[in-house]
């Protein structure tokens, strides 16, 4: 009897780090993306990912800051949720604004038009004097968001009286929940005949702007995954045009719930707000 309970504790010792290993994972993403433009205002996006095995849901919370655009359009908020379902074969969108669900299927989806055009180019009005493009890697590394990185710095620079269009990124090597996020919007792409390029958020559209440059500029690629971005532009004047930041909040593996994928089955105004650090929204 103390032999076979024995050889049972063993067993458990042994296989008990491989169960726990093989137990299903969610990727939790969450990213915050903040535009200001003058007139405009600031924006703040926040972007929350769950992705499984099966299913992708995405939160994205809005906020408008600008006053006058909130005395005509509410309080300047807006939640959206959108889940797919890799097995089951369907995209559903939740609104939080007017409350109602709908659903489509990969089907309908490949019969849309493909709006996922990403053919960027730089445009200089004055073509005597062609844009010059710098780019700047840091050696060393700092610690940003709990991730290992490197700063990048492209600089951008339309003409000799203009200020440059400046863009700074950190960069990891390796984050396995946007990896494991990666390669389910493949497995979705390829499934909806969607174009890999696709926007899928703010570091992709910056990737697909540098990629532009890097086929038009001896520039050396960027690799890995973006942590955080700064994107600034002034005018002759030095006053600011244009600025965005972006970063990589959280990103981990979590043990797998049903209810990470779970529309909220509240009313629009009891949707809760975002779990965030104080002052991100």
């Amino acid at each position: 009897m103390m032999h076979s309970i024995k050889r049972t504790l063993i067993g458990l010792i042994v296989f008990l780090p491989t169960l726990l290993l093989a137990a299903p994972k969610t990727a939790r993403i969450v990213e915050r993306t903040m535009m200001d433009i003058p007139v405009v205002g600031e924006i703040t996006t926040i972007r929350t990912t769950h992705v499984g095995e099966c299913q992708i849901l995405e939160r994205r919370d809005i906020k408008i800051h600008n006053l006058l655009a909130r005395m005509f359009g509410g309080d300047g908020k807006s939640t959206e949720f959108e889940r797919i379902d890799l097995c089951q074969e369907t995209v559903t969108h939740f609104d939080s604004e007017d409350g109602e669900t709908r659903v489509k299927t990969f089907a309908e989806v490949r019969q849309e038009p493909d709006e996922s055009d990403t053919d960027i180019h730089i445009d200089n009005e004055n073509d005597e004097e062609p844009a010059t493009i710098t780019r700047e890697f840091s050696r060393k590394r700092e610690i940003i968001n709990g991730h290992r990185c490197r700063l990048v710095t492209t600089r951008i620079l339309m003409g000799e009286k203009e200020r440059p269009l400046i863009i700074r990124q950190w960069v990891a090597r390796k984050i396995e929940p946007l990896e494991r996020r990666n390669r389910q919007y493949e497995r979705f792409n390829k499934a909806t005949d969607q174009d890999r390029d696709a926007f899928q958020g703010v570091p992709d559209f910056i990737n697909a702007f540098l990629q532009a440059l890097e086929e038009d500029q001896d520039l050396q690629p960027i690799e890995g995954y973006m942590v955080r971005a700064e994107i600034r532009l002034d005018d002759a004047d030095g006053d600011p045009v244009f600025h965005l930041a972006y970063d990589l909040k959280e990103s981990a593996m979590l043990a797998h719930e049903s209810k990470q994928f779970a529309f909220p089955h509240v009313t629009p105004a009891a949707i809760s707000k975002p779990q965030m650090p104080s002052g991100d929204f």
